[in-house]
């Protein structure tokens, strides 16, 4: 079967649902990637607050608060490579009073530069932010500086590159933008291979309907399908719409042999005498009766069309919808004023 789709030969029915299809594809891609993306971001960020966090709970183990005064304790803390070089994950360590000033960096500030804060900003516990400096991104957290009274004097400010997210983010980005075209060809492919695979049961339907004709009603449309199922609905449809058309032309059929036997009989007649009178000059005696046959054969010619016009109104009304069908009325109504001076006798049950 799948040598006889041709996935190039494209009706608008397969055009719109390729479309659909791909415009579904760019939806559902989109929207991956924002979920990648936001999972990313969070376990990423959740990794790096875990370091700062850390490296932060070390730092206010290093020193001691007095009043209003921190004391260094332990410089060894302060000794560490990434506070006072710029490695590949340093430190960047501020440290400011209540009035915002900085009273300890680290080392390699200097080599870089001052990381902006809110002096305002007063952390109740932990927190972290997202700082851009130049073209760099930041994770930056913040803690206060508590002294024996609990009271409030500093803000400890750590922070650390975010080069492990840029690069992740990156490359999330390159992968997307070399993989779309090729994702977007295969999911337009597949979509008029699918479309036109979807529709081949319906294109086989219809071409057995056209090879039905009206020398042909009695073939019906077979194919494999529930009758639940959307093609089986199809089938039994056209196949319903065969069986009644077959009975309409076969009625048809017998009402034009029905017509043609009523009428030929009164034609006959008609011709007849009209041969009888032209034959010869006749006497008028004999105009006058042929004259008479005439006339009551083109009566009953009358009263038959008459007839048939009335079962021809009928069968229209019962094709419009009409289930039931009072035949004792018709006969009563209109059948037997038809056939009134032919002495015939209506016992009828209503």
């Amino acid at each position: 079967m799948l040598n006889k789709i041709n996935i190039f030969n494209l009706t608008d029915t397969v055009k719109h649902l390729t479309l659909w299809n791909a415009l579904l594809f760019i939806i559902i891609l989109i929207v991956f990637n924002i979920i990648l993306i936001t999972l990313i971001n969070y376990i990423l960020h959740e990794n790096i607050d875990a370091r700062l966090k850390h490296e932060m709970e070390n730092i206010l183990k290093s020193f001691i608060v007095e009043g209003d005064s921190i004391i260094i304790v332990d410089f060894r803390e302060f000794e560490e490579r990434d506070l006072k070089e710029i490695t590949d994950t340093p430190y960047f360590l501020q440290i400011y009073n209540k009035s915002g000033k900085i009273i300890i960096t680290s080392d390699n500030i200097h080599l870089y530069q001052p990381i902006p804060f809110d002096q305002n900003f007063i952390p109740d516990d932990f927190y972290f932010e997202d700082v851009k400096v130049n073209n760099d991104r930041l994770r930056t957290g913040y803690v206060s500086i508590l002294n024996e009274e609990n009271e409030y004097v500093a803000t400890l400010q750590l922070a650390t590159f975010e080069a492990e997210y840029t690069v992740i983010m990156q490359r999330v980005l390159l992968v997307n933008i070399l993989l779309f075209p090729f994702l977007l060809i295969f999911v337009l492919l597949a979509s008029i291979f699918l479309a036109k695979r979807s529709y081949f049961p319906l294109n086989k339907i219809i071409d057995t309907a056209k090879r039905i004709s009206s020398a042909n009603l009695s073939a019906r449309i077979k194919y494999d399908a529930k009758s639940d199922d959307e093609l089986g609905k199809v089938r039994d449809t056209l196949n319903n719409l065969f069986e009644r058309l077959g009975n309409y032309f076969m009625q048809v059929s017998l009402f034009t042999d029905h017509a043609s036997h009523q009428l030929m009989n009164p034609l006959t007649s008609v011709k007849a005498e009209i041969d009888f009178v032209l034959r010869k000059q006749r006497e008028k005696e004999d105009y006058v009766n042929s004259l008479k046959i005439i006339s009551e054969q083109i009566d009953r010619m009358i009263k038959i069309i008459k007839s048939l016009l009335v079962l021809s109104k009928q069968e229209r009304n019962k094709d419009a919808g009409r289930n039931l069908f009072n035949l004792s009325r018709l006969i009563t109504e209109k059948t037997k004023r038809l056939f009134s001076d032919d002495r015939l006798i209506f016992n009828v049950e209503k």
